[in-house]
């Protein structure tokens, strides 16, 4: 069986009441991390913001546990996510009804006699 690399805790070296982090994301401009406290933050791809990521050296086991912990942060995450999406959706559509312009059929009037304003046709004596 192929191990598994386990993936690099780091600590922010300006906030580790941040606590440790994992980088979820990299491109050529930009770092993602998601950090125990929940946070999740986003960093250029520059040596000034990479210089400030210190591997937290922790223990296969102690990474492990940093990593289920993100993990799970990251599923709580999402079904926030998936619940804001649907309440949004449901906010949606009553304002949108709300905002639709609402036809008010006109009443029906009485004819009016134009001869006279009487309106049962009889004529004045």
């Amino acid at each position: 069986m192929a191990k598994t690399a386990t993936p690099t805790v780091y600590n922010h070296a300006d906030h580790s009441d941040w606590g440790p982090g994992l980088i979820l994301e990299e491109n050529s401009a930009k770092l993602y991390l998601h950090f125990v406290d929940g946070g999740r933050r986003v960093f250029q791809n520059i040596p000034k913001f990479r210089e400030r990521l210190v591997p937290a050296g922790l223990t296969a086991d102690a990474a492990a546990e940093v990593i289920a912990v993100i993990e799970k942060g990251n599923a709580k995450l999402a079904a926030k996510k998936v619940s804001a999406a649907k309440k949004s959706k449901k906010v949606s559509k009553v304002a949108a009804a709300a905002a639709a312009p609402v036809e008010v059929a006109e009443a029906e009037q009485p004819e009016v006699d134009s001869d006279d304003g009487d309106q049962d046709g009889a004529a004045d004596e």
